[in-house]
């Protein structure tokens, strides 16, 4: 008797480029944006027998964003610290649960960033033409200057 192990398909993660946010209330990409990096735990699928490569998946895009304000408490008290969000796009493109990944350690900062990046807007994931579902990190890091 042959025993068939259920499959668990994992979405591909994305990072995006360090945005940092100052005390001008301004975020910023810290550079212009380069492309993604390699998405990391993708699924593949054989088409044509096992010599077939995997299709290529090409990552979601950022449509809209808005750029995460310095909380004026944190400013004062001379907050700073970077925060690491995990962002699942569905394969709809629209924004799926938000997770705190990395805290800054600092409530407000933590709380300024799910706020903002809970309003951006994405395109699906793609993988041989058809949407679907991933993972981006983003970083944002608030520094005083």
């Amino acid at each position: 008797m042959v025993n068939h192990k259920a499959r668990t398909t994992q979405a591909p993660l994305f990072v995006y480029d360090e945005m940092v946010a100052t005390k001008a209330s301004i975020a910023k990409p810290a550079a212009e944006r380069r492309g993604l990096e390699a998405a990391v735990g993708t699924d593949t699928f054989s088409v044509g027998g096992p010599a077939s490569a995997p299709l290529p998946i090409i990552p979601p895009r950022i449509i809209s964003q808005v750029l995460p304000i310095y909380p004026e408490s944190a400013i004062q008290s001379g907050a700073a610290g970077v925060v690491i969000i995990e962002a699942a796009i569905l394969s709809t493109g629209n924004l799926g649960p938000l997770k705190v990944n990395t805290t800054s350690g600092i409530a407000e900062l933590d709380q300024a960033v799910v706020t903002a990046v809970s309003q951006w807007k994405f395109s699906a994931a793609t993988q041989g033409g058809a949407a679907i579902a991933s993972v981006f990190k983003i970083p944002i890091r608030f520094v005083l200057r």
